[in-house]
């Protein structure tokens, strides 16, 4: 049995980005860039108003200006404002050639077919934006290594950007052991649990933006996990397991990986939950076998598998806080512990239920507590780490 901190380094190790991909922009959101993004335009692309107004000459600002025409949003004509007159123009509309001010329509008086400016300083450029104000063509917009975000899409779309090059997604078997568990929506009998594993993690993995997951099933027979491993690894990138990883007389997975050549880099870790964790590799294919209780499971995958992906992909995950101890807590196992934890304001509390089959404590946790294995004792106040949910 190895530390948690061997297993992080390991699981580390073996990880590698995944090849680029070019995808449509609106499928992007959550993907990491590969490759720096340059502007193929400026933006604004043309002189552009930033109010409703008309467009004069600074100098004549004091005269009666005749109107000459009117240039609204949208407009491709180039016009060019003639000595003494102005020209109507819009938010997000050009503006014309010879006019070096905008005034604001608030501001203006008509006198027919002419404008007077009322009592307002008037200064030389305002309400103009410039062409490359915003960003100019053939620099560097995003650069590689952003995660993409909705308010990346919409300047990417004013870019007039379609396809993006980015980090791929991995696929994901989940592969769900257990003679005892049956779906939500079906009458439980004596003896059986719903599985709730294989919403979970789809769950996590959708949080991710994964969206090329696969789930299976399999009784606890060596011969039927074996063979659901192997379809599971033929198919996807990466497989996550549950249960079966333990060493009773139904765990079958870590002997069918065995039996696979699936090369076992570590099985168990000094943790809890979560003892039995298995992690193994093939071919550029990765398997973790996460404990069958709900509550390893999302740690495990918490702790490893979250850090895992963001290695495939290129992302950076959710860095750990510092917090203090509500309420003390003593552990009696010299164990790395992830509990369940409510974080507010620099304070942590230690929630109930903190049982690895236990999952009434997620309604109130936002974080995993993480406890040394080499403290037994933590007063109130202690300062621990949390790592928070998604």
């Amino acid at each position: 049995m190895i530390s948690v901190t061997e297993a992080r380094q390991i699981v580390a190790a073996h990880c590698r980005l995944l090849e680029a991909a070019n995808i449509p922009l609106q499928q992007s959101v959550g993907y990491v860039l590969a490759e720096d993004l340059i502007s193929p335009v400026s933006i604004p692309f043309f002189r552009q108003s930033s109010m409703d107004g008309y467009a004069i000459r600074a100098a004549e600002k004091d005269q009666l200006l005749h109107l000459q025409d009117a240039l609204p949003a949208g407009s491709s004509r180039e016009l060019t404002l003639a000595p003494g007159n102005a020209i109507r123009v819009f938010t997000g509309g050009p503006v014309p050639e010879g006019a070096d001010t905008v005034v604001q329509q608030e501001w203006i008086s008509l006198k027919g077919t002419a404008i007077q400016i009322n009592d307002h300083p008037v200064e030389m450029g305002a309400n103009i934006r410039v062409p490359g104000a915003d960003i100019n063509k053939g620099v560097i917009a995003m650069p590689a290594g952003t995660c993409i975000n909705a308010m990346h899409i919409g300047l990417m779309a004013s870019l007039g950007i379609t396809n993006v090059t980015v980090y791929r997604k991995p696929s994901v078997a989940i592969l769900i052991t257990g003679n005892e568990l049956v779906q939500p929506g079906n009458e439980l009998l004596f003896g059986q649990v719903y599985d709730s594993n294989s919403f979970g993690l789809t769950a996590c993995l959708q949080q991710l933006h994964i969206s090329a997951v696969s789930v299976s099933f399999t009784k606890d027979s060596l011969a039927e996990t074996e063979t659901a491993i192997a379809k599971a690894l033929l198919e996807n990138d990466l497989l996550l397991i549950t249960g079966g990883v333990s060493v009773g007389d139904h765990d079958h997975v870590a002997q069918a990986c065995a039996n696979l050549g699936i090369i076992k880099q570590f099985h168990g870790v000094k943790q809890r939950p979560g003892k039995p964790l298995f992690f193994g590799t093939t071919e550029n294919k990765w398997v973790f076998g996460l404990p069958g209780n709900p509550a390893s499971v999302l740690s495990c995958f918490y702790q490893y598998v979250i850090p895992f992906i963001h290695g495939l992909t290129g992302g950076k995950p959710v860095q750990p806080l510092r917090a203090a101890l509500a309420n003390e807590f003593d552990k009696k196992a010299a164990l790395r512990f992830f509990l369940k934890g409510s974080y507010a304001a620099g304070l942590v509390n230690v929630l109930a239920a903190q049982a690895s089959f236990q999952q009434t404590a997620f309604v109130q946790a936002n974080c995993w507590i993480e406890l040394p294995e080499e403290v037994a004792v933590f007063p109130k106040g202690t300062q621990v780490t949390i790592h928070p949910f998604l």
